[in-house]
């Protein structure tokens, strides 16, 4: 469990917490540093200010019908472009996810986690027993599983 590591690391004075790093500038520069160092500690990086990035919002005008179009669809199995460890919340530690490439995923695939899917402006996570589905306008819909 990382949990346990990060407390034994602690104990063993080995552990350095940054509190309010940048995600855009710190971070980055910081692991580049101490990844060319044999002795660096190990650094947790706390209270990181978070950006929402994207919003779903529902709205309606009274009178006025929305119609959208829907896509065509497509195959119906999704086909990942590669593979490579991420962390599993599921699961206390690395786990090997499938990677997606976001434009390929038309109207009526579905795939299960772990995966990765990847788009120009976002990057959306499903760990084990997820699963997601394109719906006919195109948007993604998860399913969590057991939480």
């Amino acid at each position: 469990d990382m949990r346990e590591w990060i407390v034994e690391a602690e104990k063993l004075g080995e552990l350095r917490v940054v509190k309010g790093a940048s995600w855009e500038k710190d971070i980055g520069l910081a692991a580049e540093v101490v990844q060319h160092d044999e002795g660096a500690p190990c650094i947790v990086f706390d209270d990181v200010p978070a950006e929402v990035v994207n919003l779903r919002v529902l709205g309606e005008i009274e009178g006025v019908g929305l119609q959208l179009s829907s896509m065509e669809r497509g195959a119906e199995t999704a086909q990942p472009t590669g593979e490579r460890p991420a962390y599993s919340a599921r699961d206390g530690e690395m786990i090997a996810f499938a990677v997606y490439d976001r434009e390929t995923l038309g109207p009526g695939m579905r795939l299960k986690g772990p995966a990765i899917i990847e788009e120009v402006t976002s990057t959306t996570i499903i760990d084990r027993d997820g699963t997601v589905e394109v719906d006919e306008f195109g948007s993604l819909v998860i399913d969590l599983g057991t939480v």
